[in-house]
């Protein structure tokens, strides 16, 4: 069973943070839309938000102007203000935890544990934690099986601002460094310490750090391609589908046209078996007219016939006596 937890992590300007934020909302309600949600399932999701806010953009513009304060003046448009990390977790151990624990104690499990891996971001670099929304309605349906496939993911949101040290973290984590061989690392270990982090918070319940792309060998995908992969894998069953069907479609019809023939051979045959009948019926009836006419006939020869039976008879019976006579 896949147990793996990845951390995807994107900044953006002030400018694009607002519609990004209103993007990751769970509620779906905002002004943009996500191409690969399945509405039927927008009701399993949910967030959490810091600073008494009812959404991660409420919280951002909150902390926006605690930021401003800080600085006695307007932050700059081109500031990258915020730092989202998208926590992707293996969706076949997720499920497992639903059947076995129920999806609201899974929910509650899940909720303390962010707001434990967001502290430790804070804790470790200073970003300011906004809250997070979980998506548990995205993914695609599979046309073959007809089974939906989750993309289990948390939109962990974060202000790049520290108000201890009084700086943007961001910048100081831009970066790779250099390894113990002198060369440039190839990844940004600071990067590198949140799939880090989110390993040590999730590992509880059974999840893994996912597989550097290092030792992979593969990018990660951005959702839009992933969800564009997905459909073009789809599209492709689908088309094999539907060629299997006109396939089944053609031989159905050519049955059908099969079934046709033999009610017309059957109805066909029919009319000859009730022409026999009928004829049979006839023929039965001309003989028992024949077969009584020859017995009427019969009878009329008979009783012509008996009269010149009986003189016959007499005749006879005379020239008998008259010979016994003679004979005397």
């Amino acid at each position: 069973m896949k147990n793996f937890v990845a951390v995807r992590t994107e900044y953006s300007k002030r400018p694009k943070a607002l519609p990004k934020l209103d993007h990751a909302y769970a509620h779906r309600n905002g002004f943009t839309n996500s191409v690969n949600v399945i509405s039927s399932l927008s009701h399993n999701n949910f967030g959490c938000y810091r600073h008494n806010a009812t959404s991660c953009s409420e919280a951002f513009l909150i902390v926006e102007l605690m930021h401003q304060t800080a600085i006695k003046k307007r932050v700059r448009s081109d500031f990258n203000a915020l730092f989202e990390h998208v926590l992707i977790f293996s969706e076949p151990l997720y499920a497992h935890l639903e059947r076995v624990n129920g999806s609201e104690r899974v929910k509650n499990a899940f909720t303390h544990l962010l707001e434990r891996y967001a502290d430790q971001i804070k804790h470790e670099f200073g970003f300011e934690p906004l809250g997070f929304d979980m998506h548990l309605d995205e993914g695609f349906e599979d046309p073959l099986s007809g089974k939906v496939r989750r993309n289990i993911h948390f939109h962990v949101q974060f202000y790049n601002y520290d108000f201890k040290k009084g700086v943007a973290p961001l910048r100081h984590l831009m970066t790779r460094g250099l390894g113990i061989d002198g060369k440039t690392n190839q990844l940004n270990p600071h990067f590198s310490r949140f799939q880090d982090i989110a390993a040590e918070v999730f590992q509880k319940i059974g999840f893994r750090r996912g597989i550097s792309k290092n030792v992979t060998g593969r990018d990660h995908l951005r959702k839009e391609v992933f969800v564009l992969q997905k459909l073009q894998h789809n599209q492709l069953a689908l088309k094999a589908t539907e060629e299997e069907n006109k396939k089944l479609e053609m031989e159905l019809q050519q049955r059908k046209t099969e079934l046709e023939q033999l009610k017309t051979f059957i109805g066909l045959a029919r009319q000859i078996r009730d022409k026999l009948i009928e004829d049979i019926n006839e023929l039965n009836s001309a003989l028992k007219s024949v077969i009584a006419a020859t017995k009427h006939e019969a009878r009329r020869l008979l009783n012509s016939l008996m009269p010149k039976i009986t003189a016959v008879e007499e005749r006879q019976r005379k020239n008998s006596n008259n010979w016994h006579n003679k004979t005397k």
